[in-house]
């Protein structure tokens, strides 16, 4: 993937909506999917209502890939719909068809449980000392964001960019920063402003839904 291609929004699997009072109510085995039908304030969804038109799916590879990783239903976007409790499966990306610059995006979220080993590791601190990391041998690079904010059930995260900064908040809780991003130009052999990209909803190898994808050009 080129660096002017994409800015995308990683979000693990463990991982008040812009909306009119009016919403829609599905119920599917036990589980109730709400989720509003017209977006409010200058925002417009990126989802039609009916299906992943306008977005697309990548894979690592590691899994069965040939079953379905995203699906839309009950107006929810659900990852991982039909695959076996325990079963190995690709980490996966929705991504948007198309790219977005500057603008304010909001959506929902409701994740499986799940346990892992960890050790101490550098986390976002609105505070801290400046970090900066991008070689270019490496061609994937993760700032660790911020104590988790999540409830139980669905959880809301707007994400903010302004040119080359980005803002990443949980429930009204700010959890991560971009400050001053930049991709590698090879013509111009130095670093550039990235200020442009698409949009990735990212699963993780456990179960995900999203609901409520809308977005505002700034």
């Amino acid at each position: 993937m080129e660096y002017t291609q994409h800015i995308c929004l990683f979000f693990l699997a463990s991982l008040v909506t812009f909306c009119s009072t009016s919403q829609n109510n599905t119920t599917t085995d036990d589980k109730t999917v709400t989720f509003a039908s017209i977006p409010s304030n200058g925002f417009t969804s990126l989802l039609n209502g009916k299906d992943l038109a306008g977005w697309h799916t990548v894979t690592d590879g590691n899994g069965p890939d040939s079953l379905a990783l995203f699906t839309f239903e009950n107006g929810a976007i659900h990852a991982y719909p039909n695959q076996i409790g325990g079963s190995l499966q690709s980490f996966a990306g929705l991504v948007t068809d198309k790219e977005y610059g500057s603008y304010h995006l909001t959506f929902e979220f409701r994740g499986a449980r799940a346990s892992t080993k960890v050790e101490a590791s550098e986390h976002y601190d609105p505070k801290g000392e400046l970090r900066t990391k991008g070689e270019l041998e490496n061609k994937y690079h993760r700032f660790s964001r911020f104590y988790s904010w999540e409830v139980p059930g669905w959880n809301k995260v707007e994400v903010e960019v302004n040119g080359d900064h980005a803002t990443f908040t949980i429930n009204g809780k700010l959890v991560n920063e971009a400050i001053d991003m930049k991709y590698w130009d090879a013509d111009m052999e130095s670093w550039q402003p990235l200020t442009k990209g698409k949009i990735l909803l990212q699963a993780e190898g456990a179960e995900i839904f999203y609901r409520n994808v809308f977005i505002k050009t700034l």
